[in-house]
């Protein structure tokens, strides 16, 4: 999970996400992407960055199959679940990670927070019923990077 988090803070800038109430939390239409979020569990197919990060842009090649085979959930009423997948790099990391997420349809922002993935954003840039692509941009160091990713339905 460090490896994972030292190559994606990457992932995703920084927010801050309140949890929300059960009473306060709309209910989500079907035809939405939220909707979509919420119907599977969604796999990284995809993780790039531009220009190269430490000599890296195939940032999930590079990350060792244990962290490869990690999944989210995007539950109803908020509810965000990183899972360690069939493998762990660390026995002693619990299998999910569990924090809240949104999404606003008017800016295509999907933002998520857990104890692992502390205030990421993703902006939605293609979506299908088994994909959701999207970027992210960051400046390190004076250095702007674009990181792109793709969430592939399981």
């Amino acid at each position: 999970m460090k490896l994972l988090n030292k190559l994606l803070p990457v992932f995703l800038l920084s927010v801050s996400l309140t949890a929300c109430s059960k009473s306060n939390v709309p209910a989500i239409a079907k035809d939405t992407t939220a909707a979509l979020l919420q119907s599977s569990d969604w796999h990284i197919t995809t993780l790039t960055v531009v220009p190269a990060q430490n000599g890296v842009t195939d940032v999930l090649a590079s990350l060792p199959p244990c962290l490869q085979d990690n999944f989210f959930q995007f539950k109803a009423r908020g509810i965000f679940n990183s899972d360690e997948g069939p493998t762990k790099c660390d026995p002693m990391i619990p299998q999910i990670d569990t924090g809240t997420w949104s999404y606003i349809e008017s800016l295509k922002l999907l933002n998520f927070s857990s104890r692992g993935w502390q205030g990421k954003k993703l902006h939605i840039t293609n979506i299908t019923s088994n994909t959701i692509s999207g970027t992210d941009d960051r400046v390190e160091n004076g250095v702007a990077y674009v990181f792109s990713i793709t969430l592939t339905r399981q």
